[in-house]
């Protein structure tokens, strides 16, 4: 019996007894799986204990298994995070600032063209980071499914700030993007002098049942929020506003439902595309690899300030709107003065 409480103590204080031999529990083994910590002073060499951290957070994404938590201490963080490792659906892997400390992830010194948190795993949870200055997108999930980026602040990426989806059918759905702030993205159209190719800030493409709500996407370079080639997806409660172009684009998006979203322009000419604010909501057939036809499209109870009514767009492949629902929008056609909404 004293043996045993002795071990008890020994455990609690971090040590352990292996036959007549004691020693730090830390030096003979790396952290429990279910928590790993992440630390600008750390060290990749560590075990990822909260005394001794990690020094990146792809470090910790690797050694992540179903049902861990990486809690990644305040600071600034350069360079590309790799997220590659699946949770599952009961036991995903998440990953958070510690304590709700502020980490920044920053893109300025990765190579050119490349996306600066790459998520390629599913059931991933990926909450409450700042990523700046991407040279691709800031936030990047590849063929996932169960994925949810969720309260991340997103700015200075050179194409969108979120990008969900994958080039082949099937390999991507059910992810969701929520809360989220994207703001002066798509810098590479800054001077508005791109004919064509703007990105679009939060993207779903070729991702099925993929959510989008409650995030707040505004002066960007290039398109709101954008659906390609993808069935299902569901784009809610949105606040989008001084985009370029387009502020909510449905481009061969059947089943799509696009409901109680505030999208307006401020007036804003920085953001304007031929003189004129971004069309609100606008459904189009282009030519891409995967052509799917407008039907099924429920457009309801959005809030459309001087952006111009919800609009289908005949040019490319066109085809036309079928078997849709489009009611319950209030649209305000011209307003005077700017637009302010709390």
């Amino acid at each position: 019996m004293l043996s045993q409480i002795a071990n008890i103590a020994l455990r609690a204080h971090g040590w352990i007894r292996i036959g007549g031999l004691i020693g730090f529990l830390s030096a003979v083994m790396p952290a429990t799986a279910l928590e790993l910590y992440v630390s600008t002073s750390g060290s990749d060499a560590d075990p990822g204990t909260i005394d001794r951290p990690y020094r990146t957070i792809s470090k910790a994404a690797a050694a992540a298994r179903p049902g861990t938590d990486i809690f990644v201490r305040g600071g600034r963080y350069d360079g590309v995070v790799r997220i590659y490792n699946d949770g599952s659906a009961s036991k995903p892997i998440r990953l958070q600032p510690y304590q709700r400390e502020k980490v920044v992830i920053d893109g300025a010194t990765t190579k050119t063209d490349t996306d600066l948190v790459l998520i390629s795993a599913n059931h991933v949870i990926f909450r409450n980071f700042e990523v700046v200055n991407a040279t691709r997108t800031g936030i990047c999930a590849w063929g996932t499914h169960g994925v949810h980026i969720v309260n991340n602040t997103i700015q200075g990426s050179v194409r969108g700030a979120i990008w969900v989806g994958h080039s082949a059918a099937g390999k991507s759905s059910q992810n969701l993007v929520e809360g989220n702030v994207a703001r002066a993205n798509a810098i590479i159209n800054s001077s508005r002098t791109r004919m064509k190719g703007w990105p679009v800030t939060i993207a779903v493409a070729v991702s099925d049942h993929t959510v989008v709500r409650n995030n707040i996407v505004y002066q960007n370079f290039g398109e709101g929020i954008g659906v390609l080639s993808s069935r299902g997806v569901t784009i809610q409660s949105n606040r989008v506003f001084d985009n370029y172009s387009v502020m909510i684009y449905l481009d061969n998006a059947p089943a799509t439902v696009v409901k109680n979203n505030v999208v307006y322009s401020s007036g804003d000419a920085r953001y304007f595309r031929q003189g004129r604010p971004a069309n609100g909501v606008l459904v189009a057939n282009e030519f891409t690899a995967i052509q799917l036809p407008s039907k099924g499209i429920r457009i309801e109870s959005n809030k459309l300030i001087g952006v111009g009514d919800v609009s289908y767009g005949s040019y490319e492949r066109g085809g036309g709107l079928r078997q849709s629902v489009i009611r319950d929008n209030i649209v305000v056609v011209a307003v005077e003065g700017p637009v302010k909404i709390q």
